[in-house]
């Protein structure tokens, strides 16, 4: 929805059959303006104030739960001969050799691990040894690395 069709702008009379510096005013399109104002009069006060809530989602995810569980187990995994770790690349890649989807990007991947680990609870996530060493400044900088406690 743009900005200017929530309630703040939904709220003021705009008179019937012209939109004149209302657009202006509110800061949206004329056209906006006179959307609010016909589903005002088709639908009532309350579907006015209220934006519609999509049916469905503008694209059906790529991975459902099945499939995200399969990409946590293959993170977890053992990494490929030769690799210190995976990649979000070589993940999207088994992910398609095994099967699970017919096409995944990195991106996908990405977003999916990122959506899981924000979601798991903190006692759950342990971060990594160089990271626990690393301290930011109060403004939010940089600070230098903090030698290991010995």
């Amino acid at each position: 929805m743009p900005a200017c069709s929530c309630s703040w702008t939904r709220g003021r009379a705009v008179p019937a059959g012209r939109t004149g510096g209302w657009p202006k005013v509110l800061g949206c399109g004329h056209r906006t303006v006179e959307r609010i104002r016909e589903r005002f009069v088709a639908e009532g006060l309350d579907a006015a104030l209220t934006a519609k809530a999509r049916a469905t989602p503008p694209r059906q995810p790529v991975l459902d739960g099945a499939a995200e569980a399969e990409l946590v187990s293959l993170a977890c995994s053992a990494t490929p001969d030769g690799r210190k770790a995976w990649t979000l690349r070589m993940l999207a890649e088994k992910l398609v050799e095994l099967e699970v989807v017919e096409a995944a990007s990195r991106e996908t991947v990405r977003r999916t691990l990122k959506k899981l680990a924000e979601a798991a609870p903190a006692a759950a996530v342990v971060p990594a040894g160089r990271a626990e060493r690393r301290v930011r400044r109060p403004d939010g900088g940089r600070a230098r690395r903090v030698p290991p406690a010995v």
